[in-house]
């Protein structure tokens, strides 16, 4: 019988934690047969999800202000009622009342060999993930999958910086033999030189990456958007509840790898806040822009985050005289006037009153180019 679960155990938010504190348990240990581990990998990180809460030794959940950095009309619940139990599993629920889950791993990662068992009720404006992103940027980013409104075409992307190259090889076919609904497993392969996706055990795509995108250390993370630009509103044919269920999480590593316990992702400088951060609070949280690219940062507008507010830098060659502020429903929250090809934003509206964390657009105007860069905004 599925119930609500709810995020269980001590605060992850004590950064003088020792390494033991994320030591895998013996009972969470993957069952060998079922496991792909590339030669010369160990098991780091696991959790099999058969109890009937999240330990929060592992796992963080999403901050309840952020809307959804990727356009859609989701709004995520931190009581656990969007998470429950399944015979032995997590299940992330997306309702018809635009409710969802979110949860992360505790720890970031550098390299290694991430593995789920995971199905799912893809449906109309569906858009379930499974992926990684950079703790301290984005991009890089690498989607394990993501299903946008087709139950069978899994989408494996990887997401790097504007001086980033990368050279991808499609392997063999990442559409899914029957339904999703049905447990498959999902790998990649994350070293210095490339990544590799697999399903079932089968690698479906390759791509060689440089390394100014593979050193990152990395945020692990699951979640349910409902809407967005690229799976379209749900409508009149969606079943709810959208499911993204997960029957375990396991992080293998070899020598190269490495893990921050717990991860470290600040919100402005680190010597002025002693508060973790969700990862959903960072830079991560924008998946997909709204005309995508290869590469899909631009040093055209470059943002810095600091206690002080919001600092917008434009290249000498592309001045411009206003930045407009915009929320993630298009409307223009405020005008920021550009001084020596810099804009600070100290988070309030054009009336001077704050605004509240979430999801914003940062759009030049008067200049050679018209550049949109999006961002979240966490007080």
């Amino acid at each position: 019988m599925n119930k609500t679960i709810s995020f269980a155990g001590v605060s992850f938010l004590f950064l003088g934690i020792a390494m033991a504190f994320f030591m895998v348990n013996a009972a969470d240990q993957p069952d060998p047969k079922l496991a792909f581990v590339p030669p010369g990998y160990t098991l780091v990180f696991s959790d099999e999800f058969n109890g009937d809460s999240i330990s929060t030794d592992r796992w963080m959940k999403m901050n309840a202000s952020w809307p959804g950095g990727n356009y859609g009309i989701e709004h995520v619940t931190t009581d656990g009622s969007n998470l429950v139990s399944d015979n032995g599993a997590i299940a992330i629920e997306g309702k018809k009342d635009s409710s969802s889950g979110y949860f992360s791993a505790v720890p970031s990662f550098k390299h290694g060999y991430f593995e789920s068992r995971i199905k799912m009720k893809v449906t109309q404006g569906a858009w379930p993930a499974y992926w990684l992103s950079s703790a301290s940027r984005w991009p890089p980013e690498w989607d394990i999958f993501e299903f946008a409104s087709d139950s069978l075409i899994c989408y494996q992307t990887p997401h790097i910086t504007v001086a980033g190259k990368d050279s991808c090889t499609d392997v063999s076919t990442n559409r899914l033999s029957g339904n999703n609904n049905v447990y498959h497993i999902y790998g990649f392969l994350w070293t210095s030189t490339g990544v590799t996706w697999y399903i079932d055990g089968k690698a479906t795509k390759h791509c060689a990456v440089s390394s100014d995108n593979t050193n990152d250390f990395m945020w692990l993370m699951y979640d349910v958007a409902i809407g967005g630009s690229w799976p379209g509103l749900p409508n009149g044919s969606t079943v709810w509840p959208m499911t993204l269920t997960t029957d375990y999480s396991r992080v293998f590593q070899d020598s190269t790898g490495s893990i921050q316990n717990p991860g470290v992702g600040y919100w402005g400088s680190g010597q002025k806040t002693k508060v973790l951060i969700d990862p959903a609070t960072v830079l991560t949280a924008v998946r997909r822009p709204l005309s995508m690219t290869a590469k899909e940062n631009t040093s055209a507008m470059t943002i810095c985050f600091a206690m002080s507010g919001v600092t917008f830098r434009l290249l000498p060659a592309n001045p411009s005289f206003t930045l407009y502020i915009y929320d993630f429903r298009g409307r223009i929250v405020a005008h920021v006037p550009v001084r020596d090809n810099t804009a600070v934003w100290r988070g309030t509206n054009s009336a001077g009153t704050p605004v509240p964390a979430g999801s914003y657009f940062a759009r030049t105007a008067g200049g050679k180019q018209d550049i949109t860069r999006a961002f979240v905004f966490v007080k």
